[in-house]
């Protein structure tokens, strides 16, 4: 979006950005770092978004002027550490559970209000790790639908369950919410509303025309996988009738070649 190796622009960009004190970039990095602080200091206001937003149009005449990028950052992952371990002393006690809450629910109050100063619509991709790290959590609750990329090996089949096992299984984002809400007596106090899976996108690309027929054969494995899943947990996912797998198949597969 910055412009990339083209005359080095977005390579530079994001080099100068990086060199500046954390607090003082334009990265998520530096969005969560303030709302770890906030979190601590038990103050429960959203964070204005705009201080850390790049306008890419800056660098990169080709991409729109309405588009703003939260960048990336290579300290997020020092910085997960922290928040793991914020998100793990979520307790018995209100205070923790509020901690807890908060800081999952960071992102989420931030699009708001950055919504409301807006004249349009706001449309928002979060782009997250393939990993669960307590960032990717911290999108994923301020998200309302998930799109899920699968290329067609064992590992993204292993990987699209389990991402539903994180999100909404017995010791995913789900059950510690409810769980927190139990533990201090407080069933109505602040439950997050978790995003519907709402696309499966199967990377087929090969540097052949068409797709190989053993990546076809392990989509369709991946999708009868997930089918299966649907059938026992229908509101996980978006809600669309899906009376078969082929009816699943077009419903929520489709195929980049």
């Amino acid at each position: 979006m910055l412009g990339g190796l083209e005359q080095q622009r977005g390579v530079n960009a994001l080099d100068q950005e990086w060199m500046k004190e954390l607090r003082q970039r334009h990265t998520t990095a530096s969005y969560l770092v303030n709302v770890a602080e906030r979190v601590n200091s038990e103050n429960s206001e959203a964070i204005d978004l705009l201080p850390y937003l790049t306008k890419p149009r800056d660098f990169n005449l080709y991409i729109p002027p309405n588009l703003l990028l939260l960048a990336g950052d290579p300290d997020l992952q020092e910085l997960d550490r922290h928040l793991h371990s914020m998100a793990n002393k979520a307790g018995i006690t209100w205070n923790q559970h509020r901690n807890f809450v908060e800081l999952h629910l960071s992102l989420q109050k931030s699009l708001q209000l950055l919504k409301q100063g807006l004249t349009t619509n706001l449309v928002v991709f979060i782009d997250t790790n393939p990993a669960f790290t307590a960032y990717t959590a911290i999108g994923i609750c301020a998200a309302k639908k998930i799109i899920t990329p699968v290329k067609a090996d064992d590992y993204s089949k292993i990987a699209a369950k389990s991402m539903i096992s994180l999100i909404y299984g017995p010791s995913g984002l789900a059950s510690s919410f409810a769980q927190q809400a139990s533990l201090t007596n407080n069933p109505q106090g602040p439950i997050i509303t978790l995003p519907k899976i709402q696309l499966i996108i199967a990377n087929q690309l090969t540097s052949y025309q068409g797709a190989a027929k053993a990546y076809r054969a392990m989509s369709g494995a991946i999708c009868n996988q997930l089918y299966e899943i649907y059938r026992q947990r229908r509101e996980v996912f978006a809600p669309k009738d899906c009376a078969d797998l082929a009816a699943f198949d077009r419903s929520f597969f489709t195929e980049v070649h």
